[in-house]
């Protein structure tokens, strides 16, 4: 929605694949999944280099995030924010804990997806919103 409704794409049907097709998420995604149902074995060489890359991308994003805060609009906003942060902090995982019962899950997966869908988003959302322009 945001590559097709952001700022920089006015509607356009050929940026809005472009932005798709141009998604450092979604080409990370769709390589990933190639890679595991290939079967290849990655050396552990290049594993270690990503491993070491992916433990350096919280801090990076979460320094974004924080770069990018607008304190302002928290004072402006604050029925939509307390309104959000009751539905992940809250109801989220109230349903997923519901959900688990409700499919009889084991107590220990039942606690990390709980407790996964109580987690910000906020790193991961906010780099991909920006980057389309929302």
């Amino acid at each position: 929605m945001l590559n097709h409704y952001g700022d920089n794409q006015a509607g356009q049907r050929v940026v809005w694949w472009k932005g798709i097709v141009k998604n450092p998420l979604i080409i990370a995604c769709t390589a990933g999944i190639m890679v595991n149902l290939s079967g290849i074995k990655l050396p552990h060489s290049l594993l270690d280099t990503a491993n070491f890359l992916g433990e350096s991308a919280l801090p990076l994003a979460l320094l974004a995030v924080g770069a990018g805060l607008q304190i302002g609009s928290v004072f402006r906003n604050k029925l939509a924010i307390s309104l959000s942060s009751v539905a992940k902090l809250l109801l989220l995982p109230t349903i997923t804990w519901e959900a688990c019962i409700l499919f009889d899950v084991n107590t220990e997966i039942a606690k990390i997806a709980i407790l996964y869908a109580a987690v910000p988003t906020a790193t991961s959302g906010f780099i991909l919103a920006k980057q389309m322009g929302g």
